[in-house]
């Protein structure tokens, strides 16, 4: 676990994978849960069945939670999110703080997956959250 630090040391940011390893879906929310934090943005890049797809945007995943959906609609003034749904995702199900997840964009989007690639993507993605974890 790898844990990153803000510059003005407001929250702390840990990293539950940074490289290829695959935890059961219970280890993950396991580990969320004894850390308990304040609010769990779970993020991943989408894709569909075709080789390009059409489809781009956000996609923002919330628990049957009022503090869940809440961090959904900050998030929805800062991407472009194409829905907003409740599902009945593990880690929606299990992790007791406040969880989003969020799809950053569809892989197979040539214009979604040079942005998220990208080091200005990556810079403007961090951002945004720290904007919403600000509460700006």
């Amino acid at each position: 676990m790898q844990k990153l630090s803000g510059k003005q040391e407001l929250y702390e940011v840990i990293l539950v994978r940074d490289e290829d390893t695959y935890p059961s879906l219970s280890e993950r929310t396991d580990q969320i849960n004894k850390l308990n934090p304040e609010m769990v943005f779970s993020l991943h890049v989408n894709t569909s069945s075709q080789k390009e797809t059409s489809k781009h945007g956000t996609e923002i995943y919330v628990q049957n939670a009022e503090d869940s959906k809440k961090l959904a609609g900050k998030i929805y003034k800062k991407f472009d999110v194409r829905k907003i749904e409740e599902r009945n995702l593990h880690i929606l199900r299990e992790t007791k703080a406040p969880t989003v997840l969020v799809e950053l964009g569809f892989i197979n989007n040539s214009t979604d997956r040079n942005y998220v690639t990208s080091e200005k993507g990556q810079k403007e993605i961090a951002q945004k959250f720290v904007d919403i974890i600000n509460g700006n």
